[in-house]
Parts: structure tokens; C-alpha cells; sequence
């Protein structure tokens, strides 16, 4: 639902300030690259003192996929590592983000440079724009960011004014984008592909980013599985100290909890009244639903019935008499408590003959 963006607060990710005595100014050369066409990036540093140095490449999860360098020992001065976007294994590596992990050994003593092992919040992204025509969403970002892109329609109630409306289709999903200008393909449809939801009153589009950890880098042009359809093959443990139980808005959820599961919806006529089919599917489901939350049916974009959520699979039915004769949007949202909403939709058709 879109009035949980507006709960979402505006803080930005604090940069690596304090340069630890002997591991001085990581910088990676560029903040995406194809390793499919043979690209490579490098990441710099400088010891103050000579150190045994491992560097890993971590997924969005903090699981290790490459290993650089295991306790190398280097002196003092500039140093370069490079990347080709391969894993242990020698495959290229899906389309995400990745990042560093720097542990350093001098003297007896281990620093440790690894930034994303901190608690990042959400940033709301404001002056979004659609061109029907071209059928592209444009917006800016101020830093490389995980977006998570929504359309819908949403209004103000005029008794709790309270900006609210069910979500149509989600556009980007929790996907890494690099900062600057950012344009998104977009046809206009819902999750179904049958409604034009820029032609329904009060749409609306919603933008809330998590900037990535410093010195993050988006690999781009895989041919092979998503991240997502890799994740049950991974091995090791994950490198995080602790993730943010809280679990407010995104916060310290793994990949399979952040991700949207397809929401099928299958409408069906039940004597005058309609019946809705509803489920989440796909290899997300099972996360998904153990965050429970609400389940939603709104008509026209009006709430008309929200019960707590249970099953994967749940049905709605909307009696005849709620419904004017005409055409009418109704749409299902699975609201989790943790962010992640699950929407579809579909078109009914109400005769006169149907409602009172």
C-alpha cells in the first residue's frame, strides 16, 4: 500500500570516515561493469604498513563468491585487486550488487574494512516522472542504490487524511541501480498485463531506495539465473555480524525476503457475485508468507476488505451488491509488515442485471 512510503525517513548512508591506522582510502575504479564482454574492475588501497591481506567479494547477503587474495603478504605503498565478476568457480556472476571485505594483519593486529555490515535506512525519492508516450519512468539518485519501484493509485481519505491505494505493479524490485539520472522501461501495465494503470484516477508512482554500501559494484549483462534462482545452491555462512531484527521498512531482510512473489489472481463467478483465487508462488513464497501481514482487496482503488494473512493461498469474494454496473478494477495487495508487498489485479464487469 502506498501510505507506507510516507513513513519512510531520509537518512543517508554514513561514508567510511575513519581511515583505520594501517588500511588507508579503498577505492574501487568504477561502480558497474560486464564481465560477460571481458570487463574487469580493480580495487585500490594503501597500507601504511606492511600487512597479510584477504579479500573477498560478498553477495547482497554478505555470503563470500570470489576470494582475491588470501593473506598476502604486501608492503607498504598502493596496492591493486582485480575483479573479472567470476566467482570461486569461475562463472560469472549474476546481475546485483556486490561488495567488499578487506581484512588487514599487521603487527599482531587485524583491521577490517567491510561496510556492508551496517544498518542502512530507506530514502524516500521525490519528482518522478512518466512519459506515456516514450513509456519511461525517469528519477534521480544521489548515491548507487538498491530502488524499489511501485505504481499504483492512491488518494487522501477525508477523515483520517491518510494517502492511500492499492499497488498495481511493482516496476523495480529491490534491483541495484548506479547514481544519477536513472531511466526505467515501463509499458504502463499492472502485474497482470491487462490494465493501464496510468489511465486509472490518482495514479500514482513511488520510489524508495536503500543506498548501497560503499565501494559497491553492480555487475551488468549475465545471460544466466537470476541471483534470486542461485541462492539454495550457495555455500558457507554469510560474513554479517548481526542483521537488523527489527525488520522495519527492508531493514536486515536476506535476498529471499526482499524479493516480491508473483500474486496470481483468478476471478470466477459465484452465482451473482464474484469469487477471487488468490496465492503467492515462486521461490520466494515461503519467506514471503512467514512474514504474514495483511491481505487487502480494494474495488476502484477503494478499501472494501483487508483480513490478517495466512496461507500462500487465500480467497476474496465481493458480493454483487458492492458493485455499480460497469467496468471496475479490483485489486489484491499481500501487505507484509516488513515492506515487501505482493499486488495483482483484474477487471470485472458488473451488469445491471448483477447488481442491485
Amino acid at each position: 500500500m502506498f501510505n507506507r512510503f510516507a513513513r519512510v525517513s531520509a537518512v543517508a548512508l554514513l561514508a567510511f570516515s575513519a581511515q583505520a591506522a594501517v588500511l588507508r582510502q579503498p577505492l574501487v575504479s568504477k561502480p558497474f561493469f560486464n564481465p560477460s564482454l571481458g570487463q574487469s574492475i580493480s580495487l585500490a588501497f594503501e597500507l601504511a604498513d606492511a600487512a597479510a591481506v584477504t579479500a573477498r567479494v560478498l553477495d547482497r547477503d554478505g555470503f563470500p563468491v570470489r576470494t582475491l587474495t588470501r593473506a598476502k603478504s604486501l608492503g607498504v605503498g598502493r596496492h591493486h585487486l582485480v575483479w573479472d565478476g567470476r566467482n570461486d568457480a569461475g562463472v560469472v556472476v549474476p546481475n546485483e550488487a556486490w561488495s567488499f571485505r578487506l581484512d588487514v594483519v599487521s603487527n599482531g593486529a587485524t583491521e577490517t574494512y567491510f561496510p556492508a555490515d551496517r544498518a542502512v535506512e530507506m530514502v524516500q525519492i521525490k519528482d518522478v516522472t512518466y512519459d506515456r508516450r516514450g513509456a519511461l519512468l525517469r528519477y534521480t539518485l544521489p548515491r548507487d542504490s538498491r530502488v524499489h519501484l511501485q505504481a499504483g493509485v492512491a488518494s487522501t481519505n477525508p477523515r483520517t487524511k491518510v494517502v492511500t491505494g492499492p499497488v498495481l505493479k511493482t516496476v523495480v524490485d529491490r534491483e541495484p541501480r548506479v547514481a544519477g539520472a536513472v531511466i526505467e522501461h515501463w509499458n504502463g501495465h499492472d502485474e497482470s498485463g491487462t490494465i493501464a494503470v496510468p489511465d486509472l484516477p490518482n495514479f500514482v508512482v513511488a520510489v524508495a531506495t536503500t543506498p548501497l554500501p560503499e565501494n559497491s559494484i553492480i555487475t551488468v549483462g549475465s545471460r544466466g539465473e537470476p541471483f534470486i534462482e542461485t541462492v539454495a545452491s550457495r555455500k558457507g555462512a554469510s560474513l554479517f555480524a548481526a542483521r537488523d531484527t527489527s525488520h522495519r521498512h527492508h531493514q536486515g531482510l536476506t535476498a529471499l525476503q526482499d524479493v516480491t512473489p508473483p500474486l496470481d489472481v483468478i476471478v470466477s463467478r459465484s452465482g451473482r457475485d464474484f469469487v477471487l483465487e488468490c496465492g503467492v508462488t515462486g521461490p520466494a513464497a515461503v519467506p514471503f508468507t512467514k512474514m504474514g501481514g495483511q491481505v487487502m482487496l480494494f474495488v476502484d482503488g477503494l478499501l472494501v476488505r483487508k483480513k490478517a494473512a495466512g496461507p500462500a493461498a487465500f480467497r476474496f469474494s465481493l458480493e454483487a451488491d458492492e458493485l455499480t454496473p460497469g467496468p471496475h478494477v479490483v485489486a489484491v495487495n499481500w501487505v507484509t509488515p516488513n515492506g515487501p508487498t505482493a499486488a495483482n489485479a483484474a477487471r470485472v464487469v458488473a451488469s445491471s442485471s448483477t447488481a442491485r
